[in-house]
């Protein structure tokens, strides 16, 4: 199909993005780890944590950049993964993936670097840097073709600003992937938190190994469980900035009557 003749609903039903990613996997505090998956998501067996620094060409988006934080999870059976946190460095990637598969994007800048066998990635987000990874590489592990899963929340806070506007939508992701190349090896990952981003509240507490990964992604998205507001409210507020802070109104200013 041409472009010109494509829908903006074709657009948004069949994403595609081609690109470049460093990824740390590491194990975490198992009570963290538990407080921190919303229902009616599952811990897997163990608590791995993945932190994430890439950079992508698209057929929807544009090009952008950009990370994450996430945690293993199960639903229904099936493993995959939690996003505690996302941040791009463009807003059509922000808006996307918040409206149409729920994820918790925020703008944020980043970079990624590979040098032979050295690669080295980080987020930074209002002057914090909340990840850097670092990794030694071994030999191209060839091509391939694996499906992931990812789980995310679709959420809208009420229109007075109290509760949500009705049940979270749990929705799943699956990311049909190549794999142009694939370099695996050790590395190191340190988390840092801001005011509006807590990254650092999750433990490192043994890091199992590193890949970078030349991909690409098709997605498919779909519902697959709701979640009542009331149950889902202080996960959703915790995905968002912390409006508290953000006053900027003088306390000694008489309020209008």
């Amino acid at each position: 199909m041409t472009p010109f003749l494509r829908t903006p609903s074709d657009v948004l039903a069949a994403p595609r993005f081609v690109g470049e990613q460093l990824l740390v996997r590491f194990r975490t505090d198992p009570q963290v780890y538990r407080r921190l998956l919303p229902p009616p998501l599952e811990p897997a067996e163990e608590p791995i944590a993945l932190a994430a620094v890439g950079r992508w060409r698209s057929n929807c988006v544009g090009d952008y950049a950009g990370g994450s934080v996430a945690l293993s999870a199960v639903h229904a059976g099936d493993a995959g993964g939690f996003a505690v946190g996302m941040w791009m460095d463009s807003e059509p990637a922000v808006h996307f993936g918040r409206e149409v598969f729920g994820e918790p994007k925020k703008l944020g800048t980043s970079g990624l670097t590979r040098e032979g066998t050295r690669a080295h990635g980080w987020i930074e987000r209002g002057g914090v840097r909340l990840v850097s990874l670092h990794a030694t590489l071994g030999e191209d592990q060839g091509a391939s073709n694996i499906d992931r899963l990812a789980f995310n929340y679709r959420a809208r806070t009420a229109a007075d600003g109290r509760g949500l506007a009705g049940p979270a939508i749990l929705t799943r992701t699956t990311f049909a992937t190549r794999l142009e190349a694939r370099f695996t090896g050790t590395g190191t990952v340190t988390l840092r938190s801001g005011p509006h981003d807590p990254a650092g509240e999750i433990p490192v507490l043994e890091v199992l190994g590193a890949e970078y990964q030349v991909h690409d992604l098709r997605a498919n998205c779909v519902p697959s469980d709701e979640v009542p507001a009331a149950e889902f409210l202080l996960y959703h507020l915790g995905r968002q900035d912390d409006w508290r802070l953000l006053d900027t109104l003088d306390p000694n200013q008489e309020e209008r009557s």
